[in-house]
Order: C-alpha cells, then sequence, then structure tokens
C-alpha cells in the first residue's frame, strides 16, 4: 500500500513523528487553520487563492505568518514526486500556532472521485452562529457532526441555517441558486465559509450575463423553480434535486455550462509542473 505523504516545515516526516511535535495550542484547542487544495501528478489549481485565504485566516485566529506562506516548490515535490497512485490528490496545507509562529503541515491523499448524481440534501437542526464559521480553521467539528447527521438520515449532505433561519452552506461546500437569469448567493454577512469555488462561480455567472444577488433568504422562500447547486474545490459543481424532500427541477444544460466554464477557470488557473 503506497504510503500518504506528509512533509513538516519543508521536510517529509511520519505521521507518528508529527504527533509528537504539535504542541498543546493546535492538539487541544484546534488553534491552527487549513486550506484544501485540487492537485494532479502534474497540475495544482487555484494555488495562489489559496495561499491567500490561508494567510488570511491565520491572521484572524493569531498565528503569524508571512502572505508568501506556500512554498510553491515544496507543493511540487509533494505532489510530483509521491508514489501515490491516482487521478487526482487532495492536498491540504495546515498552519499550526507554536510560540509566537507557526509549523506548516502539508498532507497528501488519493481523492476518490465518485460519479456524480444529483443531490438529495436534509436541513441541520442546530442553528450555527459562530464567528469561526467565516474560517477554515482546525475547530471543525460542527461541520463533521453536520456530514455525519446527514448520512445517518439517508441525506448526501445537509444545510446548516443561522439563528434567524437564514441558508448559510452545505456541510463541506458552499450552495448558490438560479431562478430564471438571476444568480443567488446566501450573504457573506452570513456565518459561512466565503468559498473560492463559489467566488469563481459568481465569476462565471457575471461573465454569462446572470444578475446577482447575495441573499439573507430561508429554505421555504427558495423558488420552487430555482435550480440548486453546491460546489468546492474538490468536487466542483454538484445539481441538487430535493431538500427534505421536496423536489426542484433540474437543469442539465445549465450544469454543463456552469461546469465548463468552471473547467475552463481551473486550467488556467493551474500551475504546472
Amino acid at each position: 500500500m503506497n504510503q500518504e505523504p506528509l512533509s513538516l516545515n519543508g521536510k517529509l516526516i511520519s505521521k507518528n513523528e508529527l504527533l509528537s511535535r504539535v504542541q498543546e495550542d493546535s492538539l487541544f484547542l484546534g488553534r491552527g487553520v487549513f486550506t484544501t487544495l485540487l492537485a494532479t501528478h502534474e497540475k495544482i489549481f487555484f494555488y495562489k487563492e489559496h495561499e491567500r485565504r490561508l494567510y488570511c485566516h491565520a491572521k484572524a485566529v493569531g498565528i503569524e505568518a508571512p502572505k508568501k506562506l506556500l512554498d510553491l516548490n515544496e507543493i511540487k515535490d509533494l505532489c510530483y514526486n509521491t508514489s501515490l497512485e491516482g487521478l487526482f490528490f487532495r492536498l491540504k496545507a495546515v498552519l499550526l500556532k507554536e510560540g509566537s509562529g507557526y509549523q506548516k503541515i502539508l498532507f497528501l491523499k488519493k481523492l476518490e472521485t465518485p460519479k456524480k448524481k444529483a443531490l438529495s440534501l436534509g436541513v441541520y437542526p442546530h442553528p450555527v452562529n459562530s464567528r469561526l464559521s467565516r474560517i477554515k480553521t482546525l475547530s471543525y467539528l460542527e461541520r463533521s457532526l453536520i456530514h455525519e447527521k446527514a448520512l445517518e438520515s439517508d441525506y448526501d449532505d445537509m444545510i446548516s441555517i443561522s439563528e434567524e433561519g437564514y441558508i448559510l452552506e452545505c456541510s463541506y461546500s458552499n450552495l448558490f441558486w438560479v431562478n430564471e437569469n438571476h444568480f443567488f448567493l446566501p450573504s457573506y454577512r452570513l456565518p459561512l465559509l466565503k468559498g473560492i469555488t463559489s467566488q469563481v462561480m459568481l465569476r462565471i455567472a457575471k461573465k454569462l450575463g446572470f444578475d446577482i444577488s447575495f441573499v439573507k433568504m430561508k429554505i421555504s422562500e427558495l423558488p420552487k423553480e430555482a435550480n440548486l447547486f453546491r460546489c468546492n474545490s474538490l468536487i466542483g459543481l454538484e445539481a441538487i434535486r430535493s431538500i427534505k424532500k421536496q423536489d426542484f427541477p433540474l437543469n442539465p444544460e445549465l450544469f454543463n455550462l456552469f461546469q465548463n466554464e468552471y473547467e475552463k477557470v481551473r486550467e488556467e488557473r493551474a500551475y504546472c509542473r
């Protein structure tokens, strides 16, 4: 079995060595930030966007780090020289607080890419209202609970809502929907992660001539004729067919249009070997 490689501050190490080096702040308090990139043996996608967000999130939780904190050569060495087999990899870049500085860890794991299907979503029963919801931190327990609740309830995923009942996001993905020529995203003022892929989809929608709206909307207020989607850096784009057993129409033509445009942008923003 191929080992999943990881590096600590630019040096390849074992998982056991990593655990012995982790500080109490990061181990017990989740004091750290991370971002997850899509990569292949030859390409790294949206590297600059992920680096910029990682720096901003580190600053928000009190980790002092330089703006250029991801060494592209270190990432290339990990991705291009791995013995892992597969088309795509999940590259996770983690910053852990250590004293007045930080430790940087890169994990690489084969990404299983299941055949895409239209998704059935539930609604997470507990409102989310945390400042950390806007930051991709190691304090990721609530998102994991949302994902686990979805699987227990025989859904593909669940939508989280704010205390006021407004639509936020899925466990690990952002949401957007289209109704006629209008493109909707939950307001960035809500406690949700401003995902890189959702911002790419926003730019694509503007390019295609959609009217853009950032909204505070409840699930009961979703237009019944709207086309719903979820997205993130690993899965790209997926269509949603129902929420709590309420069906929404699928639009394969619109899905393919967004998907093709997204793949073009992803290739344009790829760092190649």
